[in-house]
């Protein structure tokens, strides 16, 4: 049948009075293919016999002192005991247990109230706590690897032994002391939970942690450290002693400034810091910052900043991100920002939605493309434009533009009502909405593909001569008594004029189609050149003299419609 491997422990029991309680625990053992082997306890004969009955094991019977305990013995044939589960759900009247377990033995389940103060867990890989109140201290071997489930009452843990431990469940609130120093498997530790802890020992191979809530010093932390969480640390008010090679950094709610944080610090989260209002030189390899609730001012952020969030700076008032040459994307800026300075932003191509406070504003040698000024009424003058600039829409504050770039493509000045005019505009602009205060538009570029007058309800002359690239002409406003088209030479068709016009030029046109009905258009002369080309002509109730029309030979195929 193979050899035996015997076992024998003790599971020591309450007593009143020399008084056995009756406790009918049951014990679960388990062998290498998981087959169960049951067990359970009974009273005997009442004569303070204990025996244990196995089913499939070969048990002994053992008498024991009245009261004391209950003693657990057998030999297993073909099989290893790998795992022992003791269950006093019912009674708890086992307080502790003690013995030899079986060599083969590999984890160990507990369910039932402690009294020993101190344990020394045998030397097996897992053990589980898994009910009732246990050891107030605890030190484990070098085996252990999962320690499970570990009792409330729990003061002091020692696991320094334990240096292949992978797995320590969430540690006691009243823990007061804990020595993991040995351990070089585990890399991230949450203390943050435990209010009393005042003695600790960190392992070597720890790269994240929370310490506890009243840690009031950060001298001795291993230096292995690469994130530290310090946001829920309300007694630490100093960073002094960080370890050196920190990457991740989460500030505590007491400091009052930042100094000689290590330049190794890539993440910087300073929301639960209210007290800071200045930070200071930052790191120079930061790249993801969160700014703190006190602060009203940023600058002198480092060229590599990734990304920055505002949100909990709602007393911001200056936003100086000059010179972050990694910054691709602007973050929603607190609602009472009154300055903001993205040049030298050579990653930024877009702004996004800024706030409506905003007066001033600097782009300059950025990397927008686009920049939307539409709804900030208190933006009073345009910055300096970066250089590569194709989309703009202007404020409603301006009253005169500066020199654009030759890059914008797309412009968009309808929201700027107090705009009469506005100078040289864009070689290579396409797409055109004029503002609401003109009342002449000329000098447009060549390549101009679209123009839109629909805010632009004052509008007089309409001067699109030149526009070679203008296949359609909109809608032009009721008052417009002058439009000259001369020169456009992708467009076709012309009609839909307002009343209002008196003056018309389309020579050198490429208008195959012209519809003046209803205009008061009184002198209108077809270039001979256009004769051949202009296949429709309609002149229904218009007030162009037919005279001037008498000698042009209407083209063969042509439909010239003159009354």
């Amino acid at each position: 049948m193979g050899d035996s491997v015997p076992f024998s422990f003790d599971l020591n029991l309450t007593t009143v009075a020399g008084i056995p309680l009756p406790v009918n625990p049951s014990i679960a053992l388990f062998n290498s293919n998981n087959y169960l082997f049951s067990a359970y306890v009974d009273w005997g004969d009442g004569t303070g016999r204990r025996s244990i009955r196995v089913d499939g094991l070969q048990t002994k019977n053992t008498t024991n002192p009245v009261g004391s305990y209950i003693r657990i013995s057998g030999d297993i044939y073909s099989s290893k005991i790998e795992r022992i589960g003791i269950y006093d759900v019912l009674h708890k009247r086992i307080t502790s247990i003690s013995g030899q377990f079986p060599t083969t033995l590999v984890s160990l389940d507990l369910n039932f109230n402690f009294a020993d103060p101190s344990w020394s867990i045998p030397n097996i890989e897992s053990i589980g706590f898994q009910g009732g109140l246990g050891p107030s201290s605890i030190t484990t071997g070098s085996k252990l690897k999962y320690l499970l489930n570990l009792p409330s009452n729990l003061k002091y843990l020692d696991v320094s032994a334990s240096t292949n431990l992978k797995q320590l469940d969430a540690l006691p609130s009243g823990l007061t002391g804990i020595n993991l120093s040995g351990i070089t498997s585990l890399t991230s530790l949450d203390f943050s939970k435990i209010i009393s802890l005042t003695n600790f020992s960190l392992p070597s191979s720890i790269t994240s942690f929370s310490p506890p809530l009243g840690i009031t010093g950060l001298s001795g932390l291993p230096t292995s450290i690469l994130s530290l969480d310090l946001s829920k640390c309300t007694a630490l008010t100093s960073l002094s002693s960080l370890p050196t090679r920190l990457r991740e950094l989460y500030t505590p709610p007491g400091i009052t400034g930042l100094s000689g944080l290590p330049n190794t610090i890539t993440t910087l989260d300073l929301r639960s810091s209210s007290l800071l209002t200045s930070y200071g030189i930052l790191p120079s390899g930061l790249q993801n910052l969160v700014t703190s609730s006190g602060i009203t001012g940023i600058s002198g952020l480092p060229a590599g900043l990734i990304s920055i969030d505002l949100s909990a700076s709602t007393q911001l008032k200056n936003v100086d991100l000059s010179g972050c040459t990694a910054l691709a994307s602007l973050p929603q800026l607190p609602s009472g920002v009154v300055s903001l300075n993205v040049s030298g932003c050579s990653s930024l191509t877009t702004l996004g939605n800024l706030p409506e406070s905003l007066t001033n504003l600097r782009v300059e040698n950025s990397g927008l493309t686009s920049i939307d000024l539409r709804y900030l009424p208190s933006l009073k003058e345009l910055p300096t434009l970066p250089v590569g600039l194709q989309y703009l829409s202007t404020p409603p504050g301006i009253t005169g533009l500066p020199r654009l770039p030759n890059t914008i493509t797309d412009l968009d000045l309808r929201s700027s009502s107090l705009l009469t005019s506005y100078g040289i505009l864009p070689s290579g602009l396409q797409y055109f909405f004029t503002p609401s205060g003109i009342t002449g538009i000329s000098g447009l570029p060549a390549g101009l593909i679209s123009i839109n007058f629909s805010g632009s309800t004052g509008l007089k002359n309409v001067d699109l001569s030149g526009c070679t690239a203008l296949r359609a002409l909109p809608q032009l406003p009721s008052g417009v008594v002058s439009l000259n088209v001369s020169g456009c030479s992708s467009l076709k068709t012309l009609g839909g004029l307002p009343p209002a016009i008196t003056n018309l030029r389309v020579e050198n046109s490429g208008l195959t189609g012209l519809d003046l009905t209803g205009t008061n258009v009184a002198t209108f002369d077809i270039p001979p050149a256009m004769i051949s080309q202009l296949r429709y002509l309609k002149l229904t109730e218009s007030k162009v003299k037919l005279s001037g029309l008498l000698n042009y030979q209407i083209p063969p195929g042509a439909e010239w419609i003159l009354y």
